[in-house]
C-alpha cells in the first residue's frame, strides 16, 4: 500500500513481523497528528493481512476510514476502503467486499488525480487486484485472467515490482485451476524470481506453496511435498503464521490423499494451532474438518472423544456457524462408524438436517450430500426397493438445485457424477445424455479441462455397462456392480479433499 509508514517499515516487517507490528502499535499510541495516525493504521492493516490476521486488519482499516472521513481526505479514504474490501475478501465475505469496491469506484476518478498519475495508477491496480481475487473465488476464471493481466500492466507501468510479482503469482494460480499447468509454473517462477530480487520471503513462501499445489493436482505428490516443505521452512524461519498455516494444511491434504494418515494428522494438528493464532474461523473449521475425518478413520475412540470435546470448546469460544457444522459432521461420522444400525440411522438424520442448513464453506455441504448419497446407495444395494430409488431421486433434485444455484461444478462434480450413474442405473438414457452434455459444456465454458477428462473417463465406464445386451434384464444390484457405483463412492469419500 501507499502509506509512507508501509515503505519505511517494510524491510523490518519482512525480517521480524511481530516486532514491527508491536513497534507500530506503540508509535500509534504516541501519535497525535490525525494524518499520521491514519497512515499508521493503514500500515498496520496491510501488515496484518500479510500475516493472515484478517479480523485485526479489518479493525485497523475501519479506524483509518473513520479518521479519513473526519479529515475529508479522499485519497486516504480510498486506501482504507481497499484494505477493508481485501480483509472481507480473505474472511470469505465476498458480498461485503464487493459493496466496498462499489464505494471505491465512486471515489476513484482519474480527474481527481490529474497531478498524481502514478498515484491513480497504483490505486486502480490495487482495485483490479481485489476484483480479480473476487472473480477467482467465484470461479469466473476468464474474468479473473483479464483483471489480473490488466493489473500486471498497471504495476509494471509504475515499476512496482513486489505488486507485479503478486499478480504474476495470481495468474499462475488461475492457470492451474483451468488445467494449464506449464503456464502456471512459468508464472509462479517469474513471481518467485521477483520476490527473491526484492527479498520478500513471504512472497517466496506463497510461490513455493502454489508451485507445490500445481504438482499435487497432477498427482506428483513427492514433488509437491518437497515444495510445501520449502514453503514451511520459510514460514517457520520468518515467523509467518499464514505461510506456515498454508504449508501445514496443504501437507495434511497431500498425505491424506496418499493415505498416510498419521503424517496427515500431525500436519493438520499444526494447522489448527496456527489458525487459533491467526484468528480465522473458516481456516480453523477447514482444519478441524480434515483432522476430525482422519481421527475417525484411525478408529482411536479415546482420542476422538477428546477431540470432539475440544471442538465443542472451540464452538463455544468462537460461536462460528462453520465450526458448528463441522462438529455435527464429525458426530455423524462417529455414529456411522459404530457399526450399529440405530446409530447409523441417527447419523443420517444429522446429515439430512445439515443438508438443510446454510454454510459458507461449500465443501462441508457437498461432503454431507455425498454421505447421504452413500447411505441411499448402500440401502439400495442391500434391499433393491423401488422406494429407495424414489428417495435417491428426490435427494439428487435437492442437491443439484444447490449446485446450479452456486454454479459450483468443481465441488459439486462428485454429486453430478453420481447422478449420471444413477440415471444410468434407472435406464433414463435421454436425461442422462442431456445432463452429461450440459455438464461437459459448462466445464468447457469455464476452461476446466482437467475436470472434463474425469467426466470422460467415467462416461466410458457407463457406456460400456449400458451397452451390454442384457442390461435391462439385470437386477439393481448387478447394474450397480457393472457401473462401479460402490467403488466410485468409496473413492470419493476417501479422497474428498
Amino acid at each position: 500500500m501507499l502509506s509512507p509508514y508501509t515503505k519505511e517499515f517494510l524491510k523490518q516487517f519482512r525480517d521480524s513481523p511481530k516486532k514491527t507490528i508491536n513497534k507500530l502499535k506503540s508509535k500509534l499510541s504516541k501519535t497525535e497528528n490525525a494524518i499520521d495516525k491514519i497512515n499508521i493504521l493503514l500500515t498496520l492493516s496491510f501488515f496484518c493481512i500479510s500475516q493472515g490476521n484478517f479480523l485485526e486488519s479489518l479493525e485497523y482499516a475501519k479506524k483509518a476510514l473513520d479518521l479519513s472521513r473526519k479529515e475529508k481526505d479522499v485519497f486516504l479514504e480510498i486506501q482504507s476502503f481497499l484494505l477493508i474490501a481485501e480483509a472481507y475478501f480473505f474472511l470469505g465475505k465476498l458480498d461485503i467486499a464487493s459493496q466496498n469496491i462499489e464505494l471505491i469506484e465512486i471515489l476513484l476518478h482519474e480527474d481527481a488525480f490529474k497531478d498524481e498519475k502514478n498515484l491513480y495508477t497504483e490505486l486502480l491496480a490495487h482495485l483490479c487486484k481485489i476484483k480479480g481475487n473476487i472473480s477467482f473465488s467465484k470461479r469466473e476464471y476468464s474474468n479473473a485472467l483479464d483483471l489480473y493481466k490488466k493489473c500486471s500492466k498497471l504495476y509494471k507501468k509504475i515499476d512496482n515490482k513486489e505488486a507485479e510479482a503478486k499478480i504474476l503469482s495470481n495468474l499462475g494460480v488461475v492457470n492451474q485451476n483451468i488445467g494449464k499447468y506449464d503456464q502456471a509454473i512459468s508464472y509462479l517462477n517469474q513471481a518467485k524470481e521477483i520476490y527473491e530480487e526484492v527479498d520478500d520471503h513471504r512472497g517466496i513462501g506463497i510461490c513455493l506453496n502454489n508451485i507445490a499445489e500445481v504438482y499435487r493436482i497432477q498427482h506428483k505428490y513427492k514433488k509437491a511435498i518437497e515444495y510445501y516443505k520449502q514453503s514451511l521452512e520459510i514460514g517457520t524461519n520468518r515467523n509467518s503464521n499464514f505461510i506456515s498455516f498454508l504449508a501445514y494444511f496443504n501437507l495434511g491434504l497431500t498425505y491424506m490423499t496418499i493415505q498416510d494418515y498419521n503424517k496427515a494428522k500431525m500436519y493438520f494438528e499444526n494447522s489448527v494451532k496456527l489458525c487459533n493464532e491467526i484468528g480465522n474461523t473458516s481456516y480453523l473449521a477447514m482444519s478441524y474438518f480434515y483432522l476430525g475425518r482422519i481421527m475417525v478413520n484411525l478408529l482411536d475412540s479415546k482420542n476422538v472423544s477428546n477431540f470432539i470435546l475440544e471442538l465443542e470448546e472451540q464452538v463455544s469460544i468462537h460461536n462460528s456457524s462453520e465450526l458448528k457444522y463441522v462438529h455435527k459432521i464429525l458426530l455423524a461420522l462417529l455414529k456411522l462408524n459404530s457399526g450399529k444400525r440405530i446409530e447409523r440411522c441417527k447419523a443420517i438424520k444429522i446429515f439430512d438436517d445439515l443438508l438443510n442448513t446454510e454454510t459458507n464453506i461449500q465443501e462441508f455441504y457437498f461432503y454431507t450430500g455425498i454421505q447421504l448419497c452413500n447411505f441411499f446407495f448402500d440401502e439400495l444395494y442391500a434391499f433393491e426397493k423401488e422406494e429407495i430409488l424414489d428417495e435417491l431421486n428426490s435427494f439428487f433434485n435437492q442437491i443439484l438445485e444447490k449446485i446450479n444455484e452456486h454454479e459450483d461444478f468443481i465441488l459439486g462434480l462428485q454429486i453430478v457424477l453420481l447422478y449420471i450413474h444413477f440415471l444410468a442405473l434407472v435406464d433414463e438414457r435421454t436425461t442422462m445424455n442431456n445432463y452429461y452434455n450440459r455438464t461437459r459444456k459448462m466445464l468447457n465454458n469455464k476452461n476446466l479441462t482437467n475436470f472434463e477428462k474425469i467426466m470422460e473417463e467415467y462416461w466410458k465406464i457407463i457406456q460400456e455397462a449400458i451397452e451390454d445386451i442384457n442390461w435391462r434384464d439385470y437386477t439393481i444390484k448387478e447394474r450397480m456392480e457393472l457401473l462401479g457405483i460402490k467403488e466410485l463412492l468409496e473413492n470419493i469419500i476417501e479422497r474428498f479433499v
